[in-house]
């Protein structure tokens, strides 16, 4: 179980609106809540309130979904994805390399870039112009 996410990965995951209005909870999502310091694992669910491990449960409202590096390989899968992220790493190596310090932080650029259009610079999804 991973738990040690960068502040910077928080931050993006909140930042990326289209990826929250899609996230459908399944449990074992990891999930921030938002006044909530501590990482929260969902342990079950009923319609849109969700109940932690901690047994505390909230609103989906409250929660910023953190998805893990496994979620984010899933965007991958279609064929050529894998060479289009290939071409992502290969082609902007030293502009992304410098910005992210975390697997799923790369991952999480090129699956906003390649779907939405956006990149992420000063804290913040920007998109393309």
């Amino acid at each position: 179980m991973r738990t040690d996410f960068k502040v910077n990965y928080y931050k993006m995951c909140e930042s990326a609106i289209e990826l929250q209005e899609k996230w459908k909870p399944v449990i074992g999502d990891y999930v921030k809540v938002k006044n909530y310091k501590k990482l929260q694992i969902i342990a079950s669910i009923n319609n849109i309130v969700l109940y932690f491990e901690s047994k505390q449960n909230y609103d989906k409202k409250d929660c910023i979904w953190i998805p893990s590096k496994e979620q984010l390989n899933r965007y991958l899968k279609p064929y050529g994805m894998w060479f289009k992220f290939y071409e992502f790493i290969h082609y902007g190596w030293k502009k992304y390399i410098q910005n992210f310090k975390s697997e799923e932080e790369l991952l999480l650029a090129f699956v906003m870039q390649y779907f939405y259009k956006k990149d992420w610079k000063n804290s913040q999804w920007i998109l393309h112009s």
